[in-house]
């Protein structure tokens, strides 16, 4: 049986933990307001959707600016009508307009209209429409179509590198043949890239030397293994400042390289990265340069690593970075063994 004094406790334990409460609740309305009902302006939520269309290289032609009727809606800040270049999906622009938008206390929602056709875009805050946008693809739009294929030279870690090698944008690893090597470039298959081989003065194993005091037998002996020991190789590069390049056994080596149609390239044919102060206008300049047969850029793997964020940047805009063998494969002319 319960007690007067135990009733007494239990109505005061229940009266104070309700003031409690109502104390706590209108300190979490004055102190923290929901994002729900938070409001920002619609100059900075037009700034935001305007930088999110323009990181996809979109010309500001393509964008038509609408007059908001503020008999309609006197909260709406700006409405536009987009035509989108058909090789740019518009979900992936939706993607980075709520990626910008991520910390903003806003509401995005999207329609379409129609399949591959029209979609339908609102931005509100405070509850309140700020922006509208018609998105409609445009067959005869052309963004810039630069063609890019990296060679790295450096990857040798598959732990080290894995930052690199899980980069989802196409390259192919520049190696030098050597027993350790030809186990790496099975690895490097394996995470679907390309690999080239440099031919040079490198110290290679003994089974892939090639040297110019060697007889036409040891350099054919040479040549077979670093060919039988690299099938998947894409091309192999002829280091235009070796001793061995410069010697009189290379036409020998070259002639080799014809008679088992496998393409050598005068590394000097290839475009190398500047990596100096301005590393990254260096590149953009040299990707912004490219055209649609395109271009061969070869970079140190530290350099890749940290233009990682610029080549998402040029992918966004249009740029193109492909398979190193597909640029080869059009433009024969850069193989020094025809």
């Amino acid at each position: 049986m319960v007690s007067f004094f135990d009733k007494k406790k239990v109505f005061q334990l229940l009266f104070f933990t309700t003031i409690f409460l109502i104390i706590a609740n209108l300190i979490i309305d004055k102190y923290f307001v929901s994002k729900s009902d938070s409001e920002i302006s619609g100059t900075i939520i037009n700034e935001k959707f305007r930088e999110a269309v323009f990181n996809f290289g979109l010309k500001e032609e393509w964008i038509k600016s609408n007059t908001v009727n503020r008999k309609i809606s006197d909260s709406l800040f700006a409405s536009y009508n987009i035509n989108v270049p058909a090789d740019l999906p518009i979900t992936i622009m939706l993607n980075e307009i709520v990626s910008l938008f991520s910390d903003e206390p806003v509401l995005i929602s999207s329609k379409e209209k129609k399949i591959n056709g029209t979609t339908l875009l609102n931005i509100s805050s405070g509850k309140k429409l700020k922006l509208t946008a018609e998105f409609k693809y445009n067959s005869t739009l052309k963004r810039k179509a630069g063609i890019v294929g990296i060679l790295i030279e450096g990857l040798e870690d598959i732990e080290k590198d894995s930052v690199i090698l899980n980069f989802p944008e196409n390259f192919a690893s520049v190696i030098i043949p050597s027993k350790e090597s030809s186990k790496f470039v099975k690895k490097i298959i394996d995470y679907k890239k390309e690999y080239a081989v440099m031919i040079g003065d490198a110290k290679n194993d003994l089974d892939y030397k090639l040297s110019s005091s060697y007889s036409e037998n040891r350099l054919k002996n040479s040549i077979r293994a670093i060919a039988g020991g690299f099938p998947h190789a894409i091309c192999f590069l002829a280091d235009n400042n070796s001793e061995i390049y410069s010697s009189r056994v290379f036409s020998f080596i070259k002639n080799e390289f014809v008679k088992r149609k496998i393409a050598l390239i005068d590394l000097g044919d290839v475009e190398k990265l500047n990596e100096g102060e301005d590393i990254f206008l260096n590149f953009r300049k040299m990707v912004e340069n490219s055209n649609g047969k395109g271009k061969l850029i070869f970079i140190s793997s530290e350099a890749f690593r940290e233009l990682i964020p610029e080549i998402i940047k040029l992918r966004k805009i249009g740029y193109k970075f492909v398979n190193p063998s597909t640029i080869l494969k059009f433009d024969s002319s850069r193989s020094i063994s025809n």
